[in-house]
C-alpha cells in the first residue's frame, strides 16, 4: 500500500487539482467552500506557520472554538509535517467556550 496516497494532504492535493471547483466542506450556514478554496487557505496558513518558524516535530497549541478556520488549522499544521509522513497526528483538546456567571 502506498502510505503516500493514504494520507488525507495527499487526497485534497489530489481533488484540489482535479475538481478545483467542487464544493468541498460547509460549516453551518456558511456557503461552501470547494477543494480549491479550501487548498489555498490551508497552503497560505500553512506557509504563515513555516514563516514563523514552525518545522515538523513541533508542537502547536491551537485554541479556537469549533469553526472551518480550526479545520484549516488542523489541515495546515499537518502540512507543515508532510515530509515526516502520514503516521503524524495534530491533537487538539477541544475546550468549550467559558459562559457567563
Amino acid at each position: 500500500m502506498n502510505l503516500r496516497r493514504a494520507s488525507t494532504l495527499y487526497s485534497l492535493d489530489h481533488w484540489a487539482t482535479a475538481t478545483p471547483d467542487r464544493p468541498f466542506i460547509q460549516w453551518k450556514n456558511d456557503a461552501a467552500q470547494t477543494y480549491g478554496e479550501f487548498h489555498l487557505a490551508t497552503r497560505r496558513l500553512a506557509g504563515g506557520l513555516q514563516s514563523l518558524g514552525v518545522v515538523a516535530g513541533d508542537t502547536v497549541l491551537v485554541m479556537l472554538p469549533n469553526s472551518l478556520e480550526i479545520v484549516h488549522t488542523w489541515f495546515a499544521c499537518n502540512a507543515t509535517r508532510r515530509h515526516r509522513g502520514p503516521d503524524q497526528h495534530l491533537h487538539a483538546w477541544c475546550i468549550p467556550p467559558a459562559r457567563p456567571p
